[in-house]
């Protein structure tokens, strides 16, 4: 799943989460949490009552779209691993609150 990219700007990840799983606030705490590592873009996507596919940051979408860029190489597997674990722990320590 992961795509790489050249080796002088590091590679790219792109993950999906399941808005039913994930609480969309966990994944951007994880990605500020993970900002000194890489570039992180955090989307929204889903349908509308209408059927017509909404933009990002709406309220009703259904999935959460993450593009990492500028992974070290050293780190691309890892990374994809370390931030899935903690977007779940964030959304269950959310869940608690």
């Amino acid at each position: 799943m992961p795509e790489q990219a050249g080796q002088e700007q590091g590679g790219v990840l792109r993950l999906c989460f399941q808005r039913s799983l994930y609480h969309p606030e966990a994944i951007r705490a994880t990605a500020a949490r993970f900002a000194r590592l890489a570039t992180f873009e955090v989307e929204e996507i889903g349908q509308g009552q209408d059927g017509q596919k909404q933009d990002s940051q709406k309220q009703d979408s259904q999935e959460i779209r993450v593009r990492i860029t500028g992974v070290p190489a050293a780190l691309m597997a890892r990374m994809e691993d370390e931030f899935c674990n903690h977007a779940l722990f964030q959304t269950i320590q959310m869940g608690r609150a």
